[in-house]
């Protein structure tokens, strides 16, 4: 990621671009699907093996893949004009503790 406020306007300019034409409901649906992909391969790799009475892996992932996207589209329409680093910062601070309660969550069910 750049930094920079100048950059960050590059850079949600581009999006904008990307997700605001006709052809924006694909590629919308096309970036929620790589977002998925991602953030499935790192809830696969942080959350234990589910062996009944967990947070299933997946549906951590959905919910993580389908914030983000939202906080992408928030970010494309703030009149706020948030930097990427102040994006991504909200991210972490929402996500990081959704992660941590599901990892809990999931070592007290194999118990």
């Amino acid at each position: 990621m750049c930094s920079g406020r100048n950059s960050s306007f590059e850079e949600r300019d581009v999006f904008q671009a990307m997700v605001g034409k006709q052809s924006g409901a694909m590629v919308q649906q096309v970036l929620h699907k790589i977002l998925l992909d991602l953030v499935r391969d790192d809830v696969k790799a942080t959350l234990p093996r589910d062996d009944g009475g967990a947070i299933p892996a997946e549906a951590l992932a959905q919910f993580i893949a389908g914030g983000l996207f939202g906080l992408l589209m928030w970010w494309l329409n703030s009149r706020m004009r948030p930097t990427v680093e102040e994006v991504n910062g909200i991210f972490r601070r929402l996500t990081v503790p959704t992660v941590k309660a599901a990892a809990v969550r999931s070592k007290l069910a194999l118990r």
